[in-house]
C-alpha cells in the first residue's frame, strides 16, 4: 500500500493510493484528495467488502499509515501490520519504479487522448483495467484478474468518461493504442511484477544465509518489508564466525 502524489489541482484529486496483491499482481488504483489515515482505512475496508480482509498489510512508516486508527483497524480485523525500513535499497527501489511508471503512463495517455491534466482521474479505470485484464507471462499467460478472482478476464477497457457532466459526449473512445502507450503500460506491468521477484529473491537469499548460519556463520539482521499487500521478508549481512 502506498500513496502516489499526482499534482495540485483546484477541482481534481491530488493522490493515487496503490494497493497490490503480491501473488497475482492484481492491483487497485484509488484516486483521493488527501494522503491520510482515514482514506487508507476506508480503502482497506472497501477492499475487504469485495475480496476479504488481507492477512498482512505492509506500508512505509509515514503518519498516514503508522497511526492509531490503522493500528486499531488491524487489531479489530486480526490483520498484521508491518512497515518498510526507511532505507532498504531493493525494496524502496521497487516502489519508486512503480510510482515513476504510473506517472509515465498517465503522461502518455493524457497527451495521446488529449485529456486535460486536471481530468487525470478519468484515465485511472483505463490503466487499472489494462493492468488487471491483460495476460502476464509470469502468470502462465493468465491475467491478474483471473488468478486473483478466478474469473475470466474481460477485454481491457477502451472507453473513458472525461469531465464531471453526465452527458454522452464525455464518453471517449480509446481504441487506438500507440506504441508509446503500449511501452508505458508494459513498463508499469514490469514494475508490478518486479516487486514479486524482489520478495522471492530475498526469501531465497535468506534461506541460503540461514543454512550458512547453521554451519557457524554469524548474521546481522535488518528487517525489510515490501509496501503493499505482500509478504514481508528479512535481509541479513553475513560475516565470518568468530573463533
Amino acid at each position: 500500500m502506498d500513496y502516489l502524489f499526482i499534482g495540485e489541482y483546484n477541482e481534481s484529486k491530488s493522490y493515487l493510493l496503490v494497493l497490490k496483491d503480491d501473488f497475482s499482481h492484481f492491483c487497485e488504483l484509488i484516486e483521493c484528495s488527501n494522503a491520510d489515515a482515514a482514506t487508507a482505512a476506508k480503502a482497506i475496508l472497501d477492499w475487504n467488502s469485495r475480496y476479504g480482509m488481507p492477512k498482512l498489510l505492509i506500508s512505509d512508516t509515514a503518519a498516514h499509515f503508522k497511526n492509531q486508527l490503522l493500528e486499531e483497524l488491524c487489531h479489530k480485523t486480526q490483520m498484521t501490520q508491518s512497515f518498510t525500513l526507511a532505507y532498504c535499497p531493493w525494496i524502496n527501489g521497487s516502489i519508486e519504479r512503480l510510482n515513476r511508471d504510473v506517472l509515465q503512463v498517465l503522461r502518455v495517455m493524457l497527451l495521446e487522448y488529449k485529456v486535460a491534466q486536471e481530468n487525470w482521474t478519468a484515465l485511472v479505470p483505463l490503466i487499472q483495467a489494462n493492468i488487471n485484464h491483460s495476460p502476464v507471462a509470469s502468470l502462465s499467460n493468465h491475467a491478474p484478474a483471473e488468478v486473483f478472482a478466478g474469473a475470466k478476464a474481460t477485454t481491457p477497457l477502451q472507453k473513458v468518461l472525461v469531465g464531471k457532466d453526465a452527458i454522452a459526449s464525455n464518453v471517449q473512445e480509446t481504441n487506438v493504442v500507440t506504441q508509446d502507450i503500449k511501452a508505458a503500460v508494459e513498463a508499469l506491468r514490469a514494475s508490478l511484477s518486479a516487486m514479486h521477484h524482489d520478495i522471492t529473491s530475498a526469501k531465497d537469499k535468506q534461506t541460503n544465509r540461514n543454512k550458512n548460519n547453521q554451519r557457524g556463520g554469524v548474521g546481522i539482521f535488518f528487517a525489510c518489508k515490501i509496501s503493499g499487500f505482500r509478504v514481508c521478508t528479512e535481509s541479513r549481512v553475513d560475516r565470518p564466525a568468530e573463533s
